[in-house]
């Protein structure tokens, strides 16, 4: 009957293609939702239940004792105390304020590329934005000489300083494409209305790149929380307690040649604390973000 029936024919078909996709979907989700889950599984696990094999999947024997090692510092499976609170609250710093610098310089700089004239405009964006080609350890030597000048190597500042002079090519294009899509009408009623430009990017251009500036926001804040390598070149003869969470969890199962009981329990409770900053932030604001990212591609 079906086979005869056009219309019901179609009804199948399309239920099909709806199923298969929708299967397709549930695949995808549970592939890149299962490291997490191994994750957080392996945080509330016994240590004799965590160190099993075959792996257990389904924790039957729960206990918080991994996480209370990382909320109270006294790692019983580590050679001395690791105030993971306390790095977690150093990384804090360097993020909170990154995530102030970077939207305001890099917006600042698009500013000037967007609505701003100038001799040499052209000339001068292109030259930023060929530095996106540049690998980033070739500025690495440089940068490390510059701050050991400055003599603020093992300290937070080489963390931060960079990040106030523009945030970066990329971050400064995105923004400067996303300005581009402004109407310039608006930018002439306020000139006309004796508005500078300090004040039209402050009134006017910047209100209206909220969805770009989460965006940066977003991404600033994800490539700060779970950065190591800058600490451990630029802090890696500092004091203890400066560490950041990353560069101390680097160094605490770097050291473990031979693992001990509750590395990996540790480890897991530890980078599920990691990771639920970045994924609460993508889900509040994921619409924010696609929408920065989108416009700036069509705009300008």
């Amino acid at each position: 009957m079906v086979r005869n029936d056009p219309a019901k024919r179609a009804v199948y078909v399309k239920t099909a293609k709806t199923v298969l996709k929708w299967c397709f979907y549930v695949v995808v989700a549970v592939f890149f939702f299962f490291p997490f889950y191994y994750m957080l599984t392996r945080s509330v696990m016994s240590v004799k239940q965590s160190a099993a094999r075959p792996i257990v999947l389904i924790p039957t024997d729960l206990t918080l004792d991994m996480w209370r090692a990382v909320f109270s510092g006294e790692d019983a499976y580590s050679d001395h105390a690791v105030p993971y609170v306390k790095f977690l609250f150093n990384t804090l710093k360097i993020v909170v304020f990154n995530i102030i610098a970077v939207p305001l310089s890099a917006s600042f700089v698009a500013f000037g590329f967007a609505k701003c004239k100038f001799a040499g405009k052209n000339i001068i964006f292109a030259v930023m934005l060929s530095t996106i080609l540049l690998p980033a350890t070739i500025v690495q030597v440089p940068l490390y000489v510059l701050f050991g000048d400055l003599h603020i190597l093992n300290t937070y500042w080489p963390l931060m300083i960079p990040n106030v002079f523009g945030g970066g090519a990329m971050r400064i294009f995105l923004i400067r494409q996303f300005m581009m899509g402004i109407p310039k009408e608006l930018d002439e009623a306020a000139e006309i209305d004796g508005a500078g430009y300090f004040r039209r990017y402050l009134q006017i251009t910047l209100p209206n790149c909220t969805a770009v500036l989460i965006f940066i926001i977003v991404e600033v804040f994800v490539a700060n929380w779970g950065d190591y390598y800058g600490p451990m070149i630029y802090m890696s003869i500092a004091e203890e307690n400066k560490f950041t969470l990353a560069y101390a969890v680097f160094l605490r199962f770097q050291k473990s040649v031979i693992p001990r009981p509750g590395d990996e329990g540790i480890r897991a409770a530890v980078g599920t604390l990691m990771a639920l900053p970045p994924l609460i932030l993508f889900f509040c604001f994921q619409r924010n973000m696609v929408e920065g990212v989108v416009m700036s591609g069509i705009k300008g």
